[in-house]
């Protein structure tokens, strides 16, 4: 128990999870101890490796050629938690197996939850793969749905880390921020009621006393000079106990003691380390959750095969599902910090654009709620690209002849959530409409699209049932009811 390092047991158990032909009940049994050894807080990872004892593991033998897999592989620094996250990545790839598969989950979720462990970076981006990679292939349902939760508990810990060091950095820096003295000149006398009058009287006794300590800490200063300036000139001066011609004691003049001196500029050393550490942690913080960000957007954009592949499908649909879920409890951080908001703007809105035209009904379902949380969360930062989504693709399936039932039904069902929030209906109106150079009418092509539906003049070559027609037109006429009283409201 004294000895709380097992970074150097850990060996053995690497061993038995690589072995050429892995026994499954030593390889259960190795991540067992494994998760054990991190839950406890024996094993940290933060040592860095040897690569003779530890050898690189190539994990993507089809992408980029050899060389520049051998230089990447040999450059970067490796620390026994990035050896272990590869090890147990390699075990959730190689062995298909129920029993291992959820002890691999177990394992990655412990890691990256730890305290004692730091799994950052390329780490991290292997751990949310490995509990992917075992959503798609898992032939146990219980263990998809284990899998699933696993990876949404990751990344909610990843980006409520980075929020956490991002309030912590700004509380910080609130408290660091310099106190100014401010010396408030009372006004001429006025007739004022009886409470002003006394506030006014405390906040003018309150600016002469701090006034009086000013001026006698500086009077004291310069007579303090001028006596010591007196002792230099005649040596033979009396003590300061001693006692004048006429047999008074003399006073020496003492500078304040340190208690009643005023307080240094709270710039000191200690805030300025604590808030070095905490950029740092941050900068690492938001790197880990705008890469996570990245990749899940690159597999929400992944174009599907012609023929129909369920684990395509079912990869891309999780990748939607979770971007929902992050984007859905986004924190102050992720909504305002530049590089996020890029990234959102360029390439999420295109994720977006290019899932909500697709013909399978699980994928657009998945990007209507996507944009109707984009528009919650990002409002202020996304005015011009929540009008382009609205122009180009849900009003266009209104207007368009080609579009089924349920793509249809979902139009309006967004227009009838965004009509029932005023203050985006009317920024609608004042941004796209009453611009004199924006050519599109945005406000104008709603109100004239649910027209037509709520009057039956909507085209759709694909047959629609009585039940269903009335219930797109009662949605449409609820949605016009919802702009009026919006209008109104506002």
């Amino acid at each position: 128990r004294a000895d709380r390092n097992g970074d150097k047991y850990f060996l053995p158990f690497n061993l038995a999870c690589n072995y050429e032909r892995p026994n499954i009940k030593m390889l259960h049994t190795s991540l067992d101890a494994i998760q054990r050894m991190i839950a406890y807080g024996y094993l940290s990872g933060d040592s860095f490796v040897d690569p003779k004892i530890y050898p690189p593991i190539d994990l993507d033998p089809q992408s980029k050629s050899k060389s520049d897999k051998k230089d990447s592989i040999r450059t970067r620094k490796r620390r026994l938690i990035d050896v272990l996250v590869e090890t147990i990545f390699k075990c959730s790839t190689m062995i298909d197996d129920d029993q291992v598969q959820i002890q691999v989950i177990k394992t990655l979720i412990t890691a990256v939850t730890s305290k004692s462990c730091h799994v950052h970076d390329h780490s991290i981006l292997l751990a949310v793969r490995s509990c992917y990679h075992i959503y798609l292939t898992a032939r146990n349902s219980s263990n998809q749905t284990t899998a699933r939760a696993i990876l949404t508990q990751m990344l909610n810990v990843v980006f409520r880390r980075m929020e956490t060091f991002a309030q912590q950095l700004q509380e910080v820096r609130l408290k660091a921020a310099p106190r100014e003295v401010k010396i408030v000149l009372s006004p001429p006398p006025s007739e004022k009621p009886e409470g002003e009058e006394s506030k006014d009287k405390k906040q003018t006794a309150d600016s002469s006393k701090i006034v009086k300590e000013i001026v006698g800490g500086l009077v004291n200063k310069v007579a303090k000079d001028e006596e010591g300036a007196a002792e230099i000139e005649d040596s033979k001066a009396p003590p300061a106990n001693s006692t004048d011609k006429k047999g008074k004691n003399s006073k020496p003049t003492a500078a304040p003691p340190l208690k009643d001196r005023p307080l240094p500029a709270p710039g000191t050393s200690e805030v300025q380390n604590l808030e070095r550490q905490l950029i740092i942690k941050l900068s690492i913080m938001q790197n880990d959750a705008y890469l996570l960000f990245r990749a899940l957007t690159q597999l929400s954009m992944k174009k599907l095969p012609e023929s129909i592949d369920p684990v395509a499908i079912k990869s891309k649909a999780l990748a939607l599902e979770l971007l929902l879920s992050v984007i859905q409890n986004s924190g102050p951080m992720l909504r305002t910090h530049s590089k996020f908001v890029g990234f959102i703007k360029d390439k999420l809105v295109r994720s977006l654009l290019q899932n909500c035209v697709s013909p399978i009904p699980r994928i657009y379902k998945m990007a209507a709620p996507m944009f109707l949380a984009l528009v919650a969360q990002f409002k202020p930062q996304m005015k011009y690209e929540i009008g382009v989504i609205l122009n180009n693709i849900f009003l266009n399936m209104l207007a368009s002849p080609m579009s089924s039932y349920m793509q249809k039904s979902m139009a309006v069902v967004i227009l009838l959530k965004l009509c029932k929030d005023p203050q985006t209906i009317v920024e609608l109106f004042l941004n796209f409409d009453c611009d004199i150079s924006s050519e599109d009418k945005i406000f104008e092509a709603i109100i004239i699209q649910l027209e037509k539906v709520a009057q039956g003049r909507f085209m759709s070559e694909a047959l629609m049932s009585p039940q269903n027609e009335s219930a797109l037109r009662l949605n449409a006429l609820e949605a016009l009811g919802h702009v009026m009283t919006s209008l109104i409201t506002w």
